[in-house]
């Protein structure tokens, strides 16, 4: 967007308009690459990394793990879904593939190899290696 910009030096208003959405693209880019991977999972606790900083939890305030799978352009999509009662306020984070660097069914096992417990939808059909019921 910024070379579409600088090269559109006839369209003034199209250069301020290509270029401002080109130091978005950038911006954005260069923020969702520096917080990956999110999560960070200790038997103990869970931190999460987000542009405002790392955030820490208990194993005691984190009160549900669930995978859940979305709609995304015409199939089901797994993601993470990690309720925390953070001293009385709750918060819901939702990590897909790209925040976790790994498939969240895989990242859903890490965890529950620490100890975690996890919750998975019945009807989730997404890995034919799983025992979902049918196939």
């Amino acid at each position: 967007m910024l070379v579409a910009a600088a090269l559109s030096g006839s369209d003034p208003p199209g250069l301020v308009i290509m270029g401002v959405a080109g130091l978005l693209l950038a911006a954005m880019g260069l923020g969702s690459l520096l917080v990956r991977p999110r999560l960070a999972a200790w038997p103990d606790r869970l931190e999460i990394r987000g542009i405002t900083g790392r955030h820490s939890w208990s194993r005691a305030q984190i009160t549900r793990i669930r995978i859940v799978s979305y709609p995304r352009f015409g199939r089901r999509v797994p993601n993470l879904e990690i309720d925390i009662d953070d001293e009385g306020t709750e918060r819901l984070v939702i990590l897909g593939r790209w925040e976790l660097g790994e498939a969240p069914l895989d990242v859903a096992d890490a965890l529950r190899a620490q100890g975690y417990a996890i919750d998975e939808d019945k009807d989730l059909r997404l890995r034919p290696d799983r025992d979902s019921g049918t196939e």
